[in-house]
């Protein structure tokens, strides 16, 4: 029976090295992914600033209405079909 659990000791010894190296790989490349994830974030963020600053100098913004409210938009009526046989 001693011999059986100098067995499991040395399997649980190994299997618990392997699972902290495992782990430690992995908090790398969680460390990785964390600044990937980190540097997108400012690039999305810079992005966003030019796009505003573009917009904002090109002057693409609607003028205001002289009446000062919004212009109420007609609603369409649809033209009748031309030519169109119907029985």
């Amino acid at each position: 029976m001693p011999g059986a659990c100098e067995q499991v000791a040395t399997a649980c010894a190994a299997t618990v090295k392997a699972l902290t190296e495992r782990q430690e790989r992995l908090a790398g490349s969680l460390a990785l992914v964390k600044g990937t994830a980190s540097l997108a974030d400012a690039k999305c963020a810079a992005l966003g600033a030019e796009i505003a600053r573009l917009y904002r100098d090109s002057g693409l913004r609607r003028p205001a209405s002289p009446g000062g409210g919004a212009k109420k938009a007609t609603p369409r009526v649809p033209k009748a079909h031309v030519g169109v046989i119907t029985k």
